[in-house]
């Protein structure tokens, strides 16, 4: 069984990639197929077998899982889901298949899609309280599935029509772009500098030596989180190491008859006291000295109690499942290996603590290096691509139909802004109109970006007089480091 994978508009459970069109005139910034044609004469087009890179603009129609009716979508995806479908005679799904058709509709007037566009484009609505909305693979065939998952949670209050089809345009680009394939996951990013002013990433070529560091950041916070502030201490947060610990404090709690299970409990209460902590518009961590100060005594009253009921990672690891055994053999080095025996608690916080660290020093190393602060770091990602095929599609309906989107915010611009809490907008919208640079995230192992951020590019990239310009190859490839794909962060 292949793994599925998913791209959307506010998660992404595992990456995939675009490829870059050939010809000079594919206007398409988010490395999507778009020759002009709408044809594609290669004799690999078609032919029963997947390639993502053809010598023509259109995505291969062999690459996807095409249903006929909804209901067959409906049937495939929900035994992978913990959610049930709604109904399509529900006003929900009614109005929401509306959407679809129109953004389909939209979304092949403003790109050529070879085969692709006689597809029926599928929609399967599920009864999810979560704002998003996705597509995946096909676990079967590896295949992109052409059907979109719209979760119910996505009409919260305030988010408008013109809202959802911006999200559904991104949600198309990766369908579109083959973002889900997974044996094509690093095409599209690239990584380059912000030097005084906000570049477009689309037009950006690789750096491969800011590659080379950002990835080596990137595969570490892919373990032990993006918050590599010393306020958090030795607490495993972010990351694949947070839900590890999570289920290391669960286990304790009623392990050796819950000897150590009130101070399991006291940690565990922490990651719930972090929660509301996170911030929206730059992704930081808001923590002050008194609850670092209660983290730190938490974990060393942890600490002292299960110190007297040993309880090492490997055994711990061996109650969670294979997968995570093989993916903690990938992150303990060979030098690390004599830590399997020791104490879970120890040991997690440690590595946890030690990758910080780390982190930290290629940070420092990066601005020796490069000369800029490692806010300075960018990245051009999958996601940036979707956002970005997000305000083409919807620039190029008001300009053929210009009663569309009359007031509507540019893309997925309406929605990212919409999901921050109030106060965090008006401090976006600030920041935007001050000038300068808006905070681009402080977790660069994430492919979204920061939330307002991708409101400011939308907005960027609406504004701009000239067409947005096809994609800049790789100048160089980059020294690429393995990401984790046992979890992500999802927010």
């Amino acid at each position: 069984m292949k793994a599925i994978v998913v791209a959307g508009i506010v998660s992404a459970l595992m990456a995939g990639c675009a490829t870059d069109g050939d010809d000079a005139s594919n206007t398409d910034p988010g490395g999507g197929k778009g020759d002009g044609s709408g044809e594609c004469a290669d004799p690999m087009y078609g032919d029963g077998v997947c390639q993502a890179d053809l010598s023509c603009g259109v995505p291969d129609i062999d690459c996807y899982r095409t249903f006929a009716t909804d209901a067959e979508a409906s049937t495939w995806f929900a035994p992978q889901y913990g959610y049930p479908v709604i109904a399509e005679t529900d006003p929900r799904y009614i109005r929401t298949r509306a959407l679809v058709d129109k953004a389909w509709d939209l979304f092949k007037a403003a790109n050529p899609m070879g085969k692709l566009a006689d597809a029926h484009l599928a929609l399967v609505m599920l009864e999810d309280p979560n704002v998003n909305a996705f597509v995946t693979s096909d676990a079967e065939t590896g295949k992109a599935a052409v059907s979109i998952q719209v979760l119910a949670g996505l009409y919260v209050d305030g988010v408008s029509d013109d809202d959802i089809l911006g999200v559904m345009f991104h949600e198309l680009e990766h369908l579109y772009g083959l973002h889900v394939l997974q044996e094509t996951p690093d095409k599209v990013r690239r990584f380059y500098l912000a030097d005084g002013a906000e570049p477009i990433g689309a037009h950006e070529a690789n750096d491969a030596n800011i590659a080379d560091r950002a990835n080596q950041w990137r595969a570490m916070a892919g373990f032990a989180g993006p918050y590599d502030t010393g306020l958090l201490g030795e607490l495993p947060y972010g990351g694949n190491v947070g839900p590890l610990f999570q289920s290391y404090l669960a286990a304790v709690q009623t392990r050796d008859n819950g000897t150590c299970a009130q101070a399991a409990t006291a940690v565990s209460d922490l990651y719930t006291e972090l929660a509301p902590r996170s911030v929206e518009f730059d992704e930081s961590l808001n923590i002050d000295d008194t609850l670092s100060t209660r983290i730190k005594a938490r974990l060393d009253a942890l600490s002292a109690c299960v110190g007297h009921y040993p309880y090492s990672l490997q055994d711990f690891l061996a109650t969670q499942g294979q997968e995570w055994i093989d993916y903690m053999n990938t992150v303990i080095t060979s030098d690390e290996q004599w830590l399997l025996p020791e104490s879970a608690f120890e040991t997690i916080t440690l590595l946890s603590d030690d990758r910080h660290g780390q982190m930290r020093a290629i940070e420092s190393k990066f601005q020796q290096v490069v000369g800029k602060p490692w806010s300075a770091m960018r990245f051009y990602s999958f996601e940036e691509a979707a956002d970005d095929m997000s305000v083409k599609v919807m620039k190029a309906a008001k300009t053929a139909h210009p009663e569309l989107f009359v007031d509507a915010a540019p893309g997925v611009a309406g929605l990212m802004k919409k999901m921050m809490p109030v106060d965090q907008q008006t401090e976006c919208e600030q920041s935007m109109t001050a000038g300068g640079l808006v905070p681009y995230g402080l977790d660069v192992a994430d492919e979204h970006h920061g939330t307002c951020w991708r409101v400011a590019h939308a907005r960027q990239l609406w504004n701009a007089s000239s067409p947005m310009a096809r994609v800049v190859p790789p100048t160089r490839e980059p020294h690429e480091v393995a990401l984790p794909k046992v979890a992500k962060r999802v927010y």
